[in-house]
């Protein structure tokens, strides 16, 4: 039984992997026959820092609505309809600045439900209990390994940075204190220009005692406003391989790098469902939600499976959404 449910997996695998595949009966069969395995909620737009990567600040070209998802009553039926096990509370904002956050938290550990909480760790001293007891992991968005890089990154003085260094002092403290599983971890964003300063990064995580350093790479939604990383950039690549070799004793994800010269493919886009703090759908956090096309979570819409069907026949980057072509989600192996 462990055979056929490992070749199982395997050829859903290779579906995505392989084009020629994907466009055959039993391909398509086996991509769009599986559900969502993954929910992400983006519970609020409310946010009390105005980061200058900031996805949805590029995306919108404005400043933050005060908007906030108040009515939960859809999330317990979609978790059950869906057979969804992996959830991540975030937001077009800040997620703790959701006055229902401890309700959100409760109704996912009720379901059994793996649920992240992501963070800019201004409020992390006020919830750290509730999330160490209740959540698989807690990633907090530092990008800055200093007050003046914090600065620059995320349009924050040099004492919200020093309380969030103490905050993720706090949860690490009461992790042990709690006897938590709780992985906790700190993000930084990371664009060319800000490469060199990676090994600054690595050591600032390492003196906060954090479980896991994850590295992400900026993505400009093609503004030009920072320089991504890219696969075919050797000084890139030899320098984060340098980097890898030097600290491959620490837990570490590693940025994942935008090829575009390849389409490769994207499982995120097939085993994703975002839900906006205004109910509307989206299969990507990258891919705004769009009423029109998705439709809401009350009242979801065939616009769905014909982006997907759209990434599939593509066949150069060039084709691809322009969401989806400076996407660092997109591998290729």
């Amino acid at each position: 039984m462990r055979f056929i449910e490992g070749f199982f997996n395997r050829l859903k695998d290779y579906s995505f992997r392989c084009s020629w595949f994907q466009r055959s009966f039993i391909g398509k069969w086996l991509i769009f026959k599986q559900k969502p395995e993954r929910l992400s909620l983006h519970i609020t737009q409310k946010c009390n820092l105005r980061c200058t990567y900031c996805l949805y600040l590029l995306q919108e070209n404005k400043h933050f609505v005060r908007k906030e998802m108040d009515n939960l009553d859809f999330l317990e039926e979609l978790l059950e309809k869906t057979g969804i096990r992996k959830c991540t509370i975030s937001a077009e904002g800040e997620p703790l600045l959701h006055s229902g956050y401890p309700e959100i938290v409760k109704i996912l550990r009720k379901k059994g439900i793996k649920a992240t909480g992501i963070t800019n760790g201004i409020l992390l001293d006020k919830y750290c209990d509730l999330m160490l007891k209740n959540l698989e992991r807690i990633n907090v968005s530092l990008s800055g390994y200093d007050a003046e890089s914090f600065r620059r990154t995320r349009n924050g003085d040099a004492q919200v940075f020093e309380k969030i260094l103490s905050n993720i002092q706090l949860a690490v403290q009461r992790k042990r204190e709690l006897g938590s599983n709780a992985v906790i971890a700190v993000k930084f964003d990371l664009d060319k220009g800000l490469l060199p300063n990676m090994e600054a990064m690595i050591q600032k995580a390492r003196g906060l005692n954090v479980d896991e350093i994850i590295f992400g790479n900026i993505n400009d939604e093609g503004t030009g406003n920072f320089s991504t990383l890219f696969v075919n950039d050797t000084d890139v690549v030899t320098y984060i391989e340098e980097m890898r070799k030097k600290y491959r004793e620490l837990k570490i994800k590693w940025p994942s790098l935008v090829d575009i010269d390849n389409k490769g493919y994207c499982r995120m886009l097939f085993k994703g469902l975002v839900v906006n703090s205004d109910y509307a759908l989206s299969p990507c956090c990258y891919i705004p939600g769009n009423r029109d096309i998705f439709g809401t979570v009350f009242e979801p819409k065939t616009g769905l499976r014909e982006f997907q069907e759209n990434f599939l026949k593509a066949k150069t980057v060039d084709q691809l959404d322009v969401h989806c072509r400076h996407c660092q989600r997109r591998m290729n192996f």
